[in-house]
């Protein structure tokens, strides 16, 4: 299967001598690279942890599903199996099944549209929001 992989590292150099014909390693690439990625891909894959994720958040926003490692940020930010495929261990064996179980499935996901409509809940406003409506709900005026 065709892989891009995008992004720097004290690895970058090793990763890219691994490459088969297959791989595609850009390295650092520009913002209007990236969103064109993410636009155009069939999947984001992430097998990583992060503690927020922001860039699940960037990838479906740009209507990508996401499979990934199921901890962290992401538990927060992909539905598993309506906007993407979350894998419990962190090991090869099971990111290529859950690689397999994606294209498996990839009809039963939603389209790249409700993907993104997903992602709104993260936007700045709707952030601010719920943040201004957490503190009056909290705040005691006392005369």
């Amino acid at each position: 299967m065709p892989l891009v992989v995008i992004g720097g590292g004290n690895e970058l150099d090793r990763i890219t001598s691994m490459a088969k014909s297959n791989i595609q390693i850009l390295g650092k690439v520009s913002d209007a690279v990236l969103k064109e990625k993410m636009e155009t891909c069939r999947a984001f894959v992430y097998a990583g942890k992060e503690d927020f994720g922001i860039v699940f958040t960037e990838a479906q926003s740009a209507g990508a599903p996401i499979i990934a490692f199921g901890k962290g940020g992401v538990l927060d930010i992909v539905e598993n199996m309506k906007t993407g495929l979350l894998f419990k261990k962190q090991d090869v064996h099971s990111l290529i099944k859950a690689v397999n179980i994606f294209n498996e499935s990839y009809d039963n996901l939603l389209p790249s549209d409700l993907i993104a409509k997903n992602a709104e809940k993260f936007d700045k406003k709707i952030f601010i929001k719920k943040i201004a409506g957490l503190v009056d709900s909290h705040l005691v005026i006392r005369d």
